[in-house]
């Protein structure tokens, strides 16, 4: 879903008017002003005015909804960028010089522990976080964000369901940032972000990134070990993964059992039995669970439709 955007405008007029409205609206708290300005918020949104330019952060979720933890579909991003622009009568054309798009993911596990297992992301720049609560790797104008969203998720919901629930919920979001709007080039304006193609992109782009995050495997197992047969088990495992998987494995049995084909078939089907076992395999790594969840997440907001009536 988009969330956080950011404008730069320049146009005197726009400014002047965003001005008046900012100003003079019950919405607006925390006015400062300042040699060449102001700064405020306006709802959540926070603006930053100077001799020559205005800027507006914040995010679009939470200006049309009041909070950011549960998913917006196409549909209501299109009512939060209209409600945007009609309040503070912000053109259409107005570019996006900054944009998040993002999702909360339902986990198996506490999110900490998913964000412990993230080692590095291929292209990225190390990671850096803070304790255990986020995961940030960087490239050029690229951001991807990881961290653990359960409190807010708790905190936020201001309707009781009556469902009871105890929902782990991890957030990855993509941030681009210094994107170049031009005549030539009108990918990220108020406009464009209402169209299908346009979010079907973003979403694209979320997903298509996370396979860059590189795992590194669990030091225990997520379901204890309870016999000696379990830790043997567990070993064998631990070093088939440390060998790449068991495609590699296998070369290395060809390769040291060339003439022995029938102990080389039972060795080879005895690893795959053992690597498929539910209790010991399916969660020495969290990439797979995030991998399906993010991929299903995605076509998901890929299949939503939107009528042309909802865009302007």
């Amino acid at each position: 879903m988009l969330d956080r955007i950011k404008i730069n405008i320049t146009n005197h007029e726009t400014i002047a008017s965003i001005t008046s409205i900012v100003l003079n609206s019950p919405k607006t708290s925390n006015v400062k002003h300042t040699p060449t300005g102001f700064t405020a918020n306006y709802a959540n949104l926070r603006v930053i005015a100077r001799a020559k330019s205005l800027t507006i952060a914040g995010s679009i979720t939470k200006f049309g909804l009041e909070y950011n933890s549960l998913n917006a579909d196409k549909v209501t991003n299109i009512q939060n960028i209209q409600a945007i622009a009609g309040e503070l009568n912000l053109p259409l054309s107005t570019p996006i010089s900054e944009l998040e798009f993002g999702f909360n993911i339902p986990v198996r596990h506490n999110p900490s522990t998913y964000l412990e297992a993230m080692e590095m992301a291929k292209g990225y720049a190390k990671y850096f976080g803070h304790t255990n609560k986020q995961r940030v790797f960087m490239k050029d104008t690229i951001y991807l964000r990881f961290y653990n969203k359960t409190e807010h998720f708790r905190g936020s919901l201001t309707v009781n369901t009556g469902i009871p629930f105890d929902l782990k919920v991890l957030r990855y979001e993509v941030r681009l940032l210094n994107l170049n709007v031009s005549p030539q080039r009108p990918d990220f304006t108020l406009a464009s972000l209402q169209s299908c193609k346009v979010q079907n992109h973003l979403v694209a782009l979320w997903a298509r990134e996370f396979s860059k995050i590189i795992f590194e495997s669990l030091k225990l197992p997520a379901i204890p070990l309870q016999s000696p047969k379990d830790v043997y088990a567990h070993l064998i495992l631990k070093g088939i993964e440390a060998y790449g998987g068991l495609k590699n494995v296998f070369a290395i049995i060809n390769a040291q059992m060339p003439k022995n084909y029938v102990y080389a078939s039972r060795t080879k089907s005895k690893l795959t039995e053992l690597y498929s076992d539910v209790n010991l395999s399916e969660e020495c790594e969290f990439a797979t669970e995030l991998a399906q969840k993010v991929a299903f997440t995605a076509c998901y907001y890929i299949a939503q439709q939107i009528n042309a009536s909802q865009a302007i």
